[in-house]
């Protein structure tokens, strides 16, 4: 209880989150909860009305009358005088409980209406599934399931007017594996032409089947991304384009900022530009050719004054 005060004689288990007791007085008492949890907690605020207690009118004595050979006459409201109906035995109303799962904490309660207290306990030979347990006072059960099981079980709930028996079924599943979530590995893009193909393929690890998306910014324009993560089209325009993508999967999603250049179109030479180039290297091999004859001519020379 954040704030306020339960009803006198009433209690909230901090684990259960169940309210219960005897309340002692009447009135209206206004409180706020808190519910938390490892990933944050929530607040409401509630109220419970406390009526006041009613005594149960005492069933008139009959008037005995002469015999007469007829029958009394009936009593006000039409119900035989014999019939008490102070008191009411449990009667459950609990139709279903929650399936669970291994090592993960469970909680259910089990709901009767009738004359309070009413007491709980398994029937005899019953068994709740293994690490679970049966408030007798509350009727939740609860802890933390230890085997995969199906378990058939008897409740019985008491009162001081009589018991009441009722089957339950509660199933504890195996823990679930948990996924990997996606991680994007790809950290650059190849720069794009315009005019020129482009395919690039978006790669992240993580369970399949991971999905892809543009999650801000835009493509260059020609080029778009397919739910596989694939690049791929003609751009039309230069420039630089930055973009965010998502990549999600059933266990979570990852997004990554990337950059696409789209320059001009690199110029293809042509065959009379290779021609050209040929030609024009022509004097530059002319020159190196005369450069080595003048280097062989004074080689030669030098060979013929040492041996004078």
């Amino acid at each position: 209880v954040l704030s306020g005060t339960l009803p006198a004689g009433l209690t909230l288990a901090a684990d259960t989150g169940v309210i219960s007791g005897t309340p002692t007085a009447s009135g209206k008492a206004s409180f706020t909860v808190k519910a938390t949890n490892s990933a944050g907690s929530a607040t409401k605020d509630l109220t419970i009305t406390i009526g006041a207690a009613t005594t149960p009118t005492p069933t008139p004595t009959p008037t005995p009358v002469p015999d007469s050979g007829k029958e009394p006459p009936a009593q006000a409201g039409g119900q035989d005088a014999s019939v008490s109906n102070v008191g009411s035995a449990p009667i459950i109303t609990t139709k279903l409980l929650k399936d669970g799962v291994v090592e993960t904490f469970y909680t259910a309660r089990l709901v009767a209406t009738g004359t309070l207290p009413i007491t709980w306990e398994l029937a005899k030979g019953s068994e709740l599934p293994k690490g679970l347990s049966l408030n007798h006072k509350t009727g939740v059960i609860n802890g933390t399931p230890t085997l995969k099981e199906t378990v058939k079980f008897t409740v019985n709930a008491t009162n001081s007017e009589g018991s009441v028996s009722k089957e339950f079924t509660i199933t504890i599943e195996e823990k679930a594996v948990p996924g990997i979530a996606p991680k994007i590995t790809t950290t650059s893009l190849n720069k794009g032409a315009i005019g020129v193909s482009y395919l690039m393929q978006l790669t992240a690890t993580g369970d399949e089947t991971i999905l892809w998306l543009l999650e801000s910014g835009s493509l260059p324009q020609g080029l778009s991304l397919s739910e596989t993560g694939e690049i791929s089209g003609t751009p039309t325009e230069k420039g630089t384009a930055t973009f965010k993508v998502k990549a999600s999967n059933s266990a979570g999603e990852d997004d990554k900022k990337l950059t696409i250049i789209v320059e001009e179109e690199s110029k293809v030479p042509s065959e009379t530009d290779a021609n050209s180039n040929q030609n024009n290297s022509f004097p530059w091999l002319w020159v190196i050719l005369a450069l080595l004859s003048l280097v062989g001519f004074g080689a030669i020379v030098a060979m013929r004054k040492k041996r004078q």
